[in-house]
């Protein structure tokens, strides 16, 4: 064989198995990136931010009529399988600001099928802008055809599959996440409280407040308004005896004077933090630390937003 014969016949190959590769991983859909996925069960199994973001281009439009979307608060425990009337996905991100979230809710939004969208107003959100990782790339699109993203995907599917005890996404079919390897069972509740209810009297607690990550919040509620969709927001709950000190009470404030100038009458708006809501905010067991929720917790939240649900009748949209 001459070495030009070689070379062609090497190409051959490599074309060949590159087809196969890109037929088969097309064939599998593993993100639901392609053609008609009505009703084809999907849950993550590794990699949150992008998995999600995968999801939001062709999965969750044609399969949800709405998200939640937030950071850890809202990720961790917020069962939005239990929501009846909408088929809510959530969207939320472990760890993730509006920088991020917005590379997935521009993808929903602009599908024009969503009806509902719900966002948990927590600090954290809008304390910092830009992305943080490269977990949330547009290039990740054409990447899940074949890469070493989808070889290292597999492999967590398998891993995630082999020791269902360890998977922290487990039951992540509608984007629902528990505390991860249950971190939080061995935290004392009351004493983390306490401990930052200190802070708060010490006045060592600030809330920053990122000028671009405010205005990225307002952008994405803007794009949904001019697609029709009705947005139902939330002020996250802080435990009554953190909200009530001076400190906090200066800082939250701030907080939300700009997040106020970003709706408009015509939002849905629930505020946890009133008097309406101490049995949340009061006790103890809606916590799993000094902040995020227990199952407790997140089943309570649930059920409120379920009633304002029902109240708004957002199910006939």
């Amino acid at each position: 064989m001459t070495f030009s014969k070689f070379v062609k016949y090497v190409l051959s190959v490599v074309l060949i198995s590159i087809l196969v590769v890109v037929t088969i991983n097309v064939h599998i859909n593993e993100f639901g990136l392609f053609g008609n996925v009505k009703g084809k069960p999907i849950r993550i199994y590794t990699e949150e931010r992008t998995s999600k973001y995968l999801l939001s281009f062709n999965w969750i439009p044609q399969n949800f009529d709405a998200v939640l979307f937030g950071p850890s608060y809202s990720d961790i425990e917020m069962d939005t399988r239990k929501l009846e009337g909408l088929s809510v996905y959530n969207l939320s991100m472990n760890g993730a600001n509006i920088s991020e979230l917005k590379y997935p809710l521009e993808n929903v939004i602009k599908s024009n099928r969503l009806k509902v969208i719900i966002v948990c107003l927590s600090p954290y959100l809008t304390k910092d802008s830009g992305k943080k990782t490269n977990a949330i790339d547009p290039r990740e699109y054409w990447s899940t055809l074949g890469s070493l993203f989808t070889l290292k995907y597999y492999l967590k599917k398998h891993l995630a599959l082999s020791d269902v005890d360890k998977d922290p996404f487990r039951d992540s079919w509608f984007g629902f996440r528990h505390n991860e390897y249950n971190v939080y069972e061995n935290y004392d509740v009351k004493k983390e409280i306490e401990a930052r209810h200190k802070q708060m009297v010490d006045g060592k607690y600030n809330i920053k407040i990122d000028t671009k990550a405010i205005q990225e919040l307002g952008d994405v509620l803007d794009l949904a308004r001019m697609h029709d969709i009705k947005i139902l927001a939330y002020y996250y709950p802080a435990h009554k005896k953190i909200f009530e000190t001076q400190q906090y009470q200066v800082e939250i404030k701030k907080y939300r004077s700009q997040v106020e100038e970003l709706l408009t009458p015509d939002d849905i708006v629930i505020d946890f933090n009133t008097e309406e809501f101490n049995y949340i905010r009061d006790d103890y067991e809606t916590f799993s630390d000094g902040s995020h929720l227990s199952p407790v917790g997140g089943n309570r939240l649930i059920m409120v937003i379920q009633e304002f649900i029902n109240r708004h009748n957002l199910d006939t949209l």
